[in-house]
This record gives C-alpha cells, structure tokens and sequence, in this order.
C-alpha cells in the first residue's frame, strides 16, 4: 500500500571520491529521492528509478535515469520505461540492467531496462517473476537478478548474445 511520511527528507546530493579518496560534490541528481539504484556502463555512472512523498501532494514514482561521465557532468538519458522503486541493477559486459520494482500502482514489476554504454535503451525479455526488493550481481558474463520481497527463490541470468540480452530463469 501507499507510504505517508510526513517527516522524510530527500536527497539529490552526489558525492564523488576519487584514487585519492578525495571528495568533490558534483552537479545534484535532477529529483531528490530514495530507494533509487546505481550501476556503470563504459564511462558512465547511472542512477534510475527512485521514490518520494511531499505531504499534500502525496507519492511520486520516478523513471528518471541521472548518468554521469567521467567528467562528473550529469545527463538525462532516455528514462526507464516504468516509473518505480526498490528495483535492482548491475552490469554485465556493455550494458547496465535495471529490473524488478514496485509500481506506482502497488504492484510488483518483472521489467528490464537496460542502457549501453552510448545510453541507449533497450528492453529485454522480461524477468520470469514480477518482483521488489530484489538483489543484483554479475559474475562471468551474467547478470543475475535473485530474490525479492515476494518470497522468490527465482534466479533470473541475463547474458550479452551480440546486440541484444536474452533470459534464462530458473531457480
């Protein structure tokens, strides 16, 4: 069901650390909010989806997608193609993966988007079992999308076939 915090604070603060460990501040997020995710593609640092609530106006869901460069100068790619929050994301060869998430509709989201390192976006097959709060890692030349607050012990892979992603779920 829908959220109703009154006395949450939303950041669009980045912080960036270098080799050194030295810390620079660059330009902020273009929405300040929450239960976003981040991953890399190539030379970029991508941070999608997320939530907020603004007493009186009520939740908003965001499909925003912040990357930023080498440079640290933040651009708006193409956004995801689903407004949501509590997705996962990882990488795997060229390509950053966003999945999994709740809806602004309440509802559990089997969604995949994914961005190369030209940020363009893709949509993949879908995960085999709509679900948020999931986890996400790579090893090898797959992505793996596991879990979620829906009590799934699915295990959805994703690997690199030339120029487009395919699934292999199972548990």
């Amino acid at each position: 069901g829908a959220r109703t915090t009154t006395n949450a604070t939303y950041y669009a603060t980045v912080d960036s650390y270098n080799t050194s460990l030295t810390r620079t501040t660059p330009t902020a997020l273009s929405q300040a909010r929450t239960y976003l995710k981040a991953t890399t593609v190539g030379n970029y640092a991508l941070f999608g989806g997320g939530y907020s609530y603004s007493s009186g106006v009520g939740s908003y869901y965001y499909a925003t997608v912040d990357a930023y460069d080498t440079s640290l100068t933040r651009t708006t790619p193409t956004e995801l193609s689903q407004a949501r929050e509590y997705l996962a994301a990882t990488t795997v060869g060229n390509y950053a993966l966003f999945g999994g998430g709740y809806d602004e509709n309440y509802v559990s989201s089997s969604t995949v988007d994914v961005y190369d390192t030209s940020l363009t976006r893709t949509i993949p097959t879908s995960l085999s079992q709509a679900r948020r709060q999931l986890a996400a890692t790579t090893v090898g030349n797959y992505a793996l999308f596991g879990g979620g607050y829906d009590y799934s012990n699915i295990v959805d892979a994703y690997s690199p076939a030339s120029y487009n992603i395919q699934v292999f779920p199972g548990t």
